[in-house]
């Protein structure tokens, strides 16, 4: 997913730009209409992108095309060409404390008060199963 962007900061290559892809020929625009259209079928709250851009600024930089409907928040691990994200949809409401300000439980001083979150959240599921 990193073939779409080039320079630093990262932007767009140009739409009719070839990149790597499922078809032979894909281009840029290609290739964002084919996953920001899954994205969108599957109307998600949270999504965790495997071997997805490099960088928190590339992965951002796709959530906020006006093609991915809703307002996102991302994170990336940033560990060589194909990396692990992670994107949070933040316009619904759904998610009580932004999950991405809190990547490192462990070193955040709030730790309790998203554990008890965290509880909350689960037992809501478990009455709605």
């Amino acid at each position: 997913m990193n073939s779409p962007f080039e320079g630093d900061p990262p932007q767009y290559k140009a739409g009719d730009t070839t990149v790597r892809g499922p078809r032979k020929n894909t281009s840029v625009d290609d290739r964002i209409a084919d996953i920001s259209g899954v994205i969108n079928e599957m109307d998600l709250q949270v999504l965790v992108v495997v071997e997805g851009p490099n960088s928190v600024e590339k992965l951002q930089l796709f959530f906020d095309r006006p093609e991915i409907i809703g307002d996102w928040k991302c994170a990336a691990q940033q560990s060589g060409a194909q990396s692990v994200g992670l994107a949070t949809r933040i316009d619904t409401g759904y998610w009580r404390f932004p999950i991405i300000s809190h990547c490192l439980l462990l070193t955040n001083p709030n730790l309790p008060l998203l554990l008890s979150a965290q509880l909350v959240f689960q037992s809501s599921q478990i009455q709605l199963a």
